[in-house]
């Protein structure tokens, strides 16, 4: 993007809704300011697009907060500002999974819908705080931390791994490791990397930050 300059061919474009773990405040003021409109926050999935958003004119610091019921969902998210699973049903929901039991185990008896998110609601903003799984979202991609582990401690030199996800301003979440190696072992990054395609898994599972340890959590 070439900040403080509009795009051509963009004229006419007055609002831009994003989504995503790396929409960030920065992210969205770069972009507002690169095609002269209005960049705004939206919270939702596939299963309900559009569940609550960030309102034209809202404080640009709450660009990751959203907007509770603002498309007429409504939710169960715990008491003002404690953190709890995550349930929704409203118009955008949809209805079913093609598998019986995903179906079955995605809604509470009640039509609840699971979105497997962590929030925190404090008045009329909802923030995400997280998954119940041990899930890191790199670019749009789940990947699971327990593979990424699995397949650390697999090597012979590594003898604990923890993997983790940390913040990244256009990935969203990027994945770095703790290791715990034998006494004298040498193993680096690109030993790593290595591995991780001799095993072949996908190159988002690589890490991009490596840390020695001598014990782990």
């Amino acid at each position: 993007m070439r900040q403080g300059s509009r795009l051509p061919g963009v004229a006419s474009l007055r609002l831009v809704s994003s989504g995503g773990a790396g929409v960030t405040p920065a992210f969205a003021e770069r972009a507002a300011s690169t095609l002269g409109c209005v960049v705004k926050r939206t919270y939702g999935s596939t299963e309900a697009p559009t569940i609550t958003t960030w309102q034209p004119g809202d404080d640009a610091a709450l660009a990751r907060s959203v907007r509770w019921a603002a498309d007429g969902f409504s939710g169960n998210c715990g008491s003002m500002m404690s953190q709890a699973s995550l349930q929704v049903r409203g118009p955008e929901l949809f209805v079913r999974y093609l598998s019986a039991p995903q179906t079955d185990a995605a809604f509470t008896d009640d039509g609840w819908f699971r979105t497997g998110d962590i929030g925190a609601l404090d008045g009329e903003w909802l923030t995400i705080i997280g998954r119940l799984k041990d899930i890191i979202i790199r670019g749009g991609e789940n990947i699971a931390v327990a593979e990424v582990e699995s397949v650390l401690e697999a090597h012979p030199l590594v003898r604990q791994a923890v993997a983790l996800g940390v913040p990244h301003e256009l990935l969203g979440e990027q994945v770095v490791a703790f290791v715990v190696l034998g006494t004298g072992a040498a193993f680096d990054l690109e030993s790593c990397r290595s591995w991780f395609e001799s095993q072949v898994l996908r190159s988002s599972r690589l890490m991009n930050e490596w840390w020695w340890s001598t014990t782990c959590p």
